[in-house]
């Protein structure tokens, strides 16, 4: 990966992961960290799952006990995403740190609870930009 892209997907993800962070409460006390690799092989326990061999687009190391996480981005796998699809990934990975604590010997109910969190903060946050956009539009009606 050239210079100038992996900067430009770091840059996108310095907007975006503190937006997400900010809007969900359970992360506020937590301290998370980003680090970010454009190879993907660097990425601590390997940018691949254990059962498809798909590449990853980030992994989530969290320490429940002392509220500190790191998430570790594969940028290569960010830069084939919308916008949109990154939102969800973001979503989904902050899901990890609210629920890893729960994880027992595998990672797959911890996988289906972080995608169903994940989209409902996505969507909870899209339905709220849709309602901020309404009323700003009826208010802007009532002025004329």
């Amino acid at each position: 990966m050239k210079d100038k892209e992996y900067r430009k997907q770091r840059v996108r993800l310095q907007k975006r992961v503190p937006f997400w962070i900010s809007l969900i409460t359970a992360l506020k006390p937590w301290r998370i960290h980003c680090v970010y690799y454009d190879t993907p092989t660097d990425i601590p326990q390997g940018a691949q799952t254990d059962d498809h061999y798909s590449k990853i687009i980030a992994r989530v190391f969290s320490d429940w006990s002392y509220l500190e996480a790191t998430i570790h981005w594969n940028i290569e796998a960010v830069e084939t995403l919308t916008n949109d699809e990154l939102d969800r990934a973001i979503t989904h990975e902050l899901s990890h740190i609210i629920v890893n604590e729960m994880r027992e010997d595998h990672i797959h109910h911890e996988e289906r609870v972080c995608t169903e969190l994940g989209n409902s903060f996505y969507h909870m946050e899209r339905a709220n930009e849709i309602a901020v956009r309404a009323f700003l539009k009826r208010k802007k009606k009532k002025k004329i």
